[in-house]
């Protein structure tokens, strides 16, 4: 995270705001910077999101009912929605990381998911029957 930047790291917000009764447990942090997002103080509590302006009729206009649907999950049980959990590479790591979108900001990119090769033999798995 960038010196100067304590606004938006969660445990700052924590603590000078304790007193609206904000904790990790009932705060999640939206950014379209990944970096402000993928360190260890935030991975938890954050969501990647693509640059947007809230037009109606553009790309992104309904980013904030995806943000409603994550919120509505987050508060029914407590999860984030698996659709909106993606693997990056942080740090070299794959690591699961929440976000909206596929086009972020500082050039971050998924992990390519790999297609699976499930071919079946032909004459399937029958044995050799020797005479």
């Amino acid at each position: 995270m960038s010196p100067g930047m304590l606004d938006k790291e969660l445990d700052f917000i924590i603590n000078k705001h304790h007193d609206l009764g904000i904790t990790k447990a009932n705060t999640f942090l939206v950014d379209n910077r990944p970096a402000n997002v993928i360190h260890r103080k935030n991975i938890h509590n954050g969501i990647i999101v693509e640059s947007f302006d809230g037009t109606p009729g553009k790309k992104n206009a309904k980013m904030f009912e995806k943000l409603q649907a994550i919120s509505k999950s987050l508060l029914d049980n407590g999860e984030m929605p698996k659709k909106y959990v993606t693997q990056f590479y942080v740090s070299g790591e794959k690591t699961p990381v929440a976000s909206i979108g596929s086009s972020f900001d500082d050039g971050l990119t998924p992990v390519p998911t790999r297609e699976t090769r499930n071919k079946k033999r032909r004459g399937g798995n029958k044995r050799t029957r020797h005479v």
